[in-house]
Order: structure tokens, then C-alpha cells, then sequence
């Protein structure tokens, strides 16, 4: 082989392990990215739940009465 198609080959070779490091970078950015959104489902679904006893919780209550209240009616 002589030299130019070495140094082209070896060229190639850089390029190839900088875009391979490259694409290691990016492939760690997205698995972190990955566990926040995971963490953030996670406390999501706990606060909907939270919210979901609220809501049951209140609606085994009647409501407020309304005697008194009475607004004008829409005209």
C-alpha cells in the first residue's frame, strides 16, 4: 500500500472515531433525558393519584348548599 492510500485509509479512521464518539455522546445525553422523563412520569402519576383520592375524598361529601346565594337570572 502506499503512503497516500495509508494516510487516506488512516483519515478514514479518524473520521470514523469521531463520529463514533460523537454518536457515544449523543447516545448518553438521550439515556439521561430517558431517566429524567422516566422521574418525571413517575411523579406525575403520584400526584394524579394523590389527586384522584382528593377528588374521591371530597366527593363523598355533599356539596355546599346554595340557600341565599341566588344570583339574578341571565338576561
Amino acid at each position: 500500500m502506499d503512503s497516500s492510500a495509508s494516510e487516506a485509509l488512516s483519515q478514514s479512521v479518524r473520521r470514523l472515531q469521531a463520529r463514533t464518539e460523537a454518536l457515544g455522546a449523543r447516545t448518553r445525553a438521550l439515556e439521561s433525558s430517558s431517566e429524567d422523563l422516566r422521574a418525571a412520569t413517575a411523579r406525575l402519576r403520584q400526584k394524579t393519584t394523590r389527586l384522584q383520592e382528593e377528588v374521591e375524598r371530597k366527593s363523598d361529601f355533599p356539596p355546599p348548599s346554595d340557600e341565599g346565594d341566588e344570583s339574578p337570572p341571565l338576561t
